[in-house]
């Protein structure tokens, strides 16, 4: 059974980096036309948080809860809140090919801070990210 230094049994789950998930890091920019992510497909969710903590909360955006793009609304898993609607500085576009950020905030675009991310429900594209786009 693997612990935790207190001693406490903890539960991890692990998934491939590859197929329908992609796993990584950027590093922000502050600016509207913030980093592109390639994550090598159009994602169904995208998940972000600065790799030093920060004071920020993991943000979630997915293309259920706010279909229209650039997405604006987002969830926090790691807190008490519901769906936090047309937030001004969040906005993040879900591409043929990833993500682009395009937030002016430091939850998910500072200048310099580096975010860890994951993407989930990925639609695989088969020619490098160049023709093809998720089918509505």
């Amino acid at each position: 059974d693997p612990t935790n230094a207190d001693g406490v049994t903890i539960i991890s789950y692990h998934w491939a980096n590859s197929g329908p998930y992609a796993f990584g890091s950027y590093t922000g920019n502050k600016s509207a036309d913030g980093p592109m992510i390639n994550v090598g497909g159009s994602p169904k969710a995208f998940t972000v948080k600065r790799s030093d903590g920060g004071t920020e909360n993991w943000r979630m955006n997915d293309t259920e809860n706010s279909p229209s793009n650039p997405v604006d609304d987002f969830l926090t898993p790691n807190a008490t809140d519901a769906i936090i609607l047309a937030n001004s500085t969040v906005h993040t576009d879900f591409l043929s090919n990833g993500i682009k950020s395009r937030a002016t905030s430091n939850g998910q675009n500072g200048n310099t801070f580096v975010y860890i991310y994951t993407a989930f429900g990925i639609q695989p594209l088969t020619d490098g990210a160049i023709n093809q786009g998720r089918a509505k």
